[in-house]
């Protein structure tokens, strides 16, 4: 297909002026690099295999109905806590701490 160079001059125009929209939209701060001890990585690597899996299960078991997300919702997020999701939170907080002070 063979676009004239004038319907491309007037495309990339709107396209500039429309991501003209988002330059001041930028974030306030950026991640550079967040550096986790031996042990955090082994604490993060436990946490994330578990809340995946659970969460998988979950999902699934809320798409077939064998548990209603609605009544069920409530112990999704008190087993997610069980498995560990705010220790792992408060770990990749204290990491980012570190490395961001």
């Amino acid at each position: 297909m063979c676009y004239s160079r004038q319907w491309l001059n007037i495309y990339e125009t709107r396209i500039a002026e429309h991501l003209q929209s988002y330059l001041d939209k930028k974030p306030k701060e950026y991640i550079t690099k967040i550096i986790y001890t031996e042990d955090e990585i082994n604490a993060i690597n436990e946490i994330q295999q578990n809340i995946t899996s659970y969460r998988k299960d979950s999902v699934a078991r809320f798409i077939i109905g064998d548990w209603d997300i609605e009544s069920g919702w409530e112990d999704y997020l008190k087993e997610m806590k069980a498995i560990g999701v705010d220790e792992m939170l408060d770990i990749v907080q204290k990491a980012y701490d570190r490395c961001n002070k």
